[in-house]
């Protein structure tokens, strides 16, 4: 645990930091910024300002520094409120340390909210796996305390200073703060996924920029534009030249030799199972236990030991060639890479392996999800990749189907009751890019699902009584619904009846969005329903209903009065051929998804017999 500097002699330190010209030169005992316990827990809000959250960060605080030697500095620190219920995996952390440098542990204490007072410790261990040293932090299950976790990075030989920061997480955020402090005159390039912009304070000979960012809710990842979780990134690096390095990089690492039992898979006369073989092979290794170390990349890769989920891809691009396969390592990233990008490892999300696969064409695969042989996994549709190929830098955007490939369609089966109440079934067909979208390309539960369709139609579902149905490319939701869908006049005579509401979020967000954008995919969104009507009623009109085809856009809309049967039948749908949204697309899109909200808005005018 770190100790505690008096003001005196923290001032002094600093003074003799200056004098001695040694630029950012912390002592260890400082190591993270102390913090005000009893000043968060008068400015910091409760669980009251957001609903059922299970834990509010009230402060994340991340402060770079650029040590004389050239090695780089990350303090960290960490202050959340809790409930008891929250998820296990904010319960327990692990901290990796980096090749050739070290992480000191300051504070991982537990507060009383209410009074600031020290309750308890976490409990910290430290174990070694081949070569890496871990640090677990596992914090008590209390209700409604507060986590402080303090720590301190030393990354040797980084001669800069770089960083990614995700600042949209699975919790709300009440304060972040990060700071960065640079040689005076540095060139210091940052990019924002939220254009968020950061302070300049020049003082002592540097530099220091520092971004505050207040009140930032919780982020979940289902948006329809071809972008990541919230994030900043800074370096004193940018451009191309950089980032050839970086690519460089993890084409330099050493991986071991493959042992003969995979060579003799390769040897297979069917090269497309010999493949598969080396595949199930490296996937079925041993990795580290440790969830967090599933990014870890060592400089060379033992043959005996666990690999880590990226390491396993880099094993890969080696092997598969074995069998015949033509293979090259490509790195999903959050941005495109421009000379006026800032360059840190952070860029690079994930490893994918692209495959020529023997007469069976070009696929994209990662080790996490698996292969599919001829088929690219929805979930990496849409995502731009980098990669070196003969020595040069290659961009791609990974194309997965058209816009019937992914159809999100919501029906409505439904009876309109004397009493107004609409009565019946709900189907919701979700297929292809949208299962990665909503669910993360893993069959959802039937609480997840009700909550994706209750955040789409408004409406609250029992969890309990529906059912999910897999189908080739995506699922089928069922849930048995009654809401009051009609207003009757004062005697009964007269009706009006509201349509059921689907407007996604996701959908309502495009609206909001600049131009140019990517999409994920190319997409098709519809709402229908099959109305049945009281026999005591008649049909006074139908609204009007109109197309518009606007080229690479197109919205159809359909609604008929079925008098036999006494059924009113509609459909609205918006139709995206492209996955490249420019000024003129962007408008086109914007009046469709305008008119696919106001059928969702329209009435029925019925009338007793």
């Amino acid at each position: 645990m770190g100790r505690t500097f008096t003001k005196a002699a923290l001032v002094f330190a600093v003074f003799c930091a200056c004098i001695a010209g040694m630029f950012l030169l912390q002592s260890p005992a400082t190591a993270s910024t102390e913090i005000n316990i009893r000043r968060l827990v008068q400015e910091a809000p409760d669980f009251s300002l957001y609903g059922n959250a299970q834990g509010i960060v009230w402060l994340k605080e991340y402060h770079y520094t650029l040590l004389a030697d050239g090695s780089m500095q990350t303090d960290v620190t960490w202050a959340i409120l809790v409930k008891e219920t929250i998820d296990e995996s904010w319960q327990n952390w692990s901290l990796i340390v980096p090749e050739g440098g070290n992480i000191s542990i300051e504070k991982a204490e537990v507060y009383d909210p209410a009074s600031a007072m020290l309750l308890t410790k976490a409990d910290i261990t430290t174990t070694e796996s081949e070569g890496r040293t871990f640090y677990r932090v596992k914090f008590p299950a209390r209700d409604e305390v507060l986590w402080v976790l303090s720590y301190r990075i030393t990354s040797p030989r980084k001669l800069g200073v770089d960083g990614y920061v995700k600042t949209g997480i699975s919790l709300p955020q009440w304060e972040q703060k990060i700071t960065v402090d640079v040689p005076s005159g540095s060139s210091f390039t940052w990019l924002s996924s939220e254009n968020e912009a950061p302070s300049l304070e020049k003082k002592m000979g540097r530099d220091r920029y520092e971004w505050h960012i207040v009140n930032r809710p919780v982020w979940r990842d289902t948006s329809l534009l071809s972008s990541f979780e919230p994030f900043i990134a800074f370096s004193l690096q940018q451009g191309k030249i950089p980032f050839y390095k970086l690519l460089q990089s993890t084409e330099d690492v050493v991986v071991p030799e493959a042992p003969d039992s995979v060579i003799s898979m390769g040897r297979g006369a069917n090269r497309v199972k010999a493949g598969e073989d080396i595949i199930q092979f490296v996937k079925n290794h041993p990795s580290f236990q440790d969830k967090a170390a599933h990014n870890v990349v060592r400089s060379k890769i033992p043959s005996d030991g666990p690999w880590s989920e990226w390491e396993k891809a880099l094993i890969l691009c080696k092997w598969l060639p074995l069998a015949g396969w033509q293979v090259n390592l490509k790195w999903i990233t959050p941005t495109e890479i421009t000379e006026e990008t800032p360059i840190t490892r952070g860029l690079l999300l994930k490893p994918v392996v692209e495959a020529n696969i023997p007469g069976g064409g070009r696929v994209y695969f990662d080790v996490e999800q698996g292969l599919s042989l001829g088929e690219t996994p929805p979930s990496l549709w849409g995502n731009r990749v980098y990669g070196l190929v003969n020595k040069e830098i290659v961009s791609d955007v990974i194309q997965g189907g058209g816009a019937a490939d992914h159809r999100l369609s919501l029906r409505w089966d439904l009876d309109l009751e004397e009493s107004g109440f609409l009565v019946g079934k709900l189907s919701f067909f979700v297929r292809n890019g949208w299962t990665g979208l909503f669910f993360s390309g893993k069959t959802p539960t039937l609480e997840e699902a009700a909550s994706v369709l209750s955040s789409c139609t408004g409406l609250q579902l029992d969890s309990s009584k529906g059912e999910i149905k897999q189908l080739k490319y995506g699922f089928e939701i069922r849930f048995p619904v009654r809401m009051l869908g009609a207003i009757t006049g004062s005697e009964g005579h007269q009706m009006l009846v509201k349509l059921p509401v689907f407007v996604p979020a996701c959908l309502r967000e495009l609206s909001s969005v600049r131009p140019p954008y990517s999409l994920r995919f190319p997409f098709a969104v519809e709402a229908e329903y099959e109305l049945s009507l009281p026999s005591s009623m008649n049909v006074l009109t139908l609204p009007s209903t109109s197309d518009r085809d606007m080229g690479k856009v197109k919205y159809y809309e359909d609604m008929t009065y079925r008098k036999k049967k006494h059924v009113i039948r509609g459909s609205a749908r918006v139709v995206v051929s492209s996955d490249r949204i420019d000024g003129a697309l962007a408008s086109a899109l914007n009046e469709s998804l305008r008119r696919f909200a106001d059928f969702n808005a329209k009435t029925l005018a019925l009338r007793a017999k």
